[in-house]
């Protein structure tokens, strides 16, 4: 089979077991970060159907691959970027490596994970590392949900780790949409009117509403649900990836 035909069934594949979740699946059953617990099952089906056609390994081997109780799908491929922290890439280790080849290796094809990514995220990137890099949390500094009537503070430190500058961007957890009816979605580094610390950080609020004083560095989120959100580092820089530069997880303040 060549490549293009191997292609062509993982499409087909996932469109198969995205179709599943959607139809048969639904949201009836959503796990303890906010994922319906059948994407797994689906995906696990789609991915055997592969290997019997293109005769494919598919790239998870540990864990991952498995996707064992299903509900903790993400958690499981997604580990945490910084040590005891909440933030992680939105996606498998595996893609994050095979994104710039169409998500194949030499001898493995990323099924699983293109599955969850395109579930998740709808969107791909060509140099991932060197053009833009993602991180996302779901979670407080606490541990707990992130939720859209509570208000909470990322402090981004100064001197971030880009070339270009940085974003966050609030999402619909229940949907990984933008949150429909907002003013605004993200604040970034390039924000006018963007309020910096005396040390050269950045306080950005997220909240049904903004703290006094905060509007320019206020993003809102809907009240009737969980949110997450993605911070962007565009032309990321090396003190990222070696972790010499650390973005503080997201913590709850109280109402103002």
């Amino acid at each position: 089979m060549s490549r293009i035909e191997r292609q062509h069934v993982a499409i087909a594949s996932v469109g198969l077991s995205l179709f599943a979740i959607t139809e048969v699946g639904g949201r009836a059953a959503v796990g303890g970060n906010g994922v319906p617990s059948r994407v797994c099952p689906a995906l696990s089906a789609g991915r055997t159907a592969l290997a019997r056609v293109g005769g494919l390994r598919p790239a998870h081997a540990g864990a991952a691959a498995q996707f064992p109780g299903g509900a903790k799908c993400y958690e499981v491929g997604s580990p945490s970027f910084y040590e005891g922290r909440q933030w992680a890439f939105p996606g498998s280790p595996e893609i994050a490596k095979t994104m710039g080849t169409f998500y194949e290796g030499p001898d493995a094809y990323s099924f699983d994970g293109r599955g969850l990514a395109d579930y998740y995220a709808f969107s791909t990137a060509k140099h991932l590392g060197s053009g833009q890099y993602y991180l996302m949390a779901t979670k407080d500094k606490d541990g707990r949900a992130l939720d859209g009537a509570s208000i909470y503070r990322l402090n981004v430190p100064a001197h971030a780790p880009v070339r270009l500058y940085w974003s966050a961007t609030v999402y619909d957890r229940a949907t990984h949409a933008l949150i429909r009816d907002q003013k605004t979605v993200s604040r970034s580094s390039h924000s006018v009117g963007l309020q910096k610390n005396a040390d050269g950080s950045v306080d950005v609020y997220f909240g049904p509403k903004a703290p006094a004083g905060k509007e320019t560095n206020w993003v809102p989120t809907s009240a009737s649900g969980k949110f997450e959100l993605l911070f962007r580092f565009n032309g990321p820089e090396k003190a990222l990836f070696d972790k010499t530069r650390v973005l503080p997880d997201i913590e709850p303040i109280a109402a103002q």
